[in-house]
């Protein structure tokens, strides 16, 4: 049976050409077929626009990454492999560059008294200028403790240092009491990994029994993403450090050649 052929009839043409009685019967029948493939292709096409799209995913950034869980152990022999892990995974959040490099210039500006505090206890100068950024502001009227103003003893945890003495306490007495206190002038082998625990053990391990990163560490980088202890035993999940964390500016010191890396003890021996 020969093929009929209605390349280059329209709708409209098709439609009287189906109707015609003049027109031979083979041909009003393949009109009629073609114009139910035409409704099918239609109905078809107009279901499909109705059919609910799914959204296409937005990119996220890099700096988005939802932050690690991290070990709820505290020796640093369970978690100083975990600390140089996530040191070399760290990434300085490109929008807080500002951020980080004016906490780097406090540093360097105050590096005189830290290394005095070095000569005195042992202690490398990194750790208390971080530190003292931290929980003073790098102001030198206020504890190392913990920045209580130094016309009195800390009032705030931990309370009531120095305990010798009387106030107003000099910047560097009271820096060296809170060094001593934590012990850290017995320590002599300060590796990248003990630097970082002595510095999380400082403020606490309360975001580690969490199973979460400390933003005293990981704030301003891709470690960290949100909770908080907004005050003494209250933590809220949602909120965000507003301030640089300490591994953070130390990995930018490292890159900017301000400061030697520590050596690495765990992972990478």
């Amino acid at each position: 049976m020969n093929r009929i052929d209605l390349a280059g009839l329209d709708m409209a043409a098709l439609y009287a050409l189906a109707r015609d009685p003049a027109s031979p019967r083979p041909r009003r029948e393949a009109a009629r077929d073609a114009l139910r493939g035409i409704r099918a292709d239609t109905l078809s096409r107009a279901r499909a626009a109705l059919e609910p799209q799914p959204e296409p995913e937005a990119p996220q950034p890099a700096t988005a990454s939802r932050a690690p869980a991290v070990s709820r152990a505290t020796r640093l022999e369970e978690i100083g492999a975990e600390y140089e892990a996530m040191f070399d995974a760290a990434e300085p959040l490109a929008e807080r560059a500002h951020e980080i490099a004016a906490f780097r210039a406090r540093l360097r500006r105050g590096a005189d008294a830290y290394r005095a505090a070095e000569a005195e206890t042992g202690v490398p100068w990194i750790f208390t200028g971080l530190t003292h950024g931290l929980e003073a502001g790098f102001d030198f009227s206020r504890h190392l403790h913990n920045g209580d103003p130094l016309t009195a003893r800390t009032v705030r945890v931990p309370a009531g240092r120095p305990a010798a003495g009387q106030p107003p306490f000099s910047w560097e007495a009271s820096a060296a009491d809170a060094l001593r206190g934590h012990g850290l002038h017995r320590i002599r082998d300060w590796t990248l990994a003990r630097l970082l625990f002595e510095l999380e053990r400082y403020n606490g391990f309360g975001y580690r029994r969490r199973a979460a990163p400390t933003p005293y560490l990981w704030s301003f980088s891709n470690q960290y993403r949100a909770g908080k202890y907004v005050k003494d035993g209250v933590y809220d999940p949602e909120a965000v450090s507003r301030q640089a964390g300490a591994a953070t500016v130390l990995k930018a010191m490292i890159r900017a050649g301000e400061i030697v890396a520590p050596p690495r003890a765990f992972r990478s021996a």
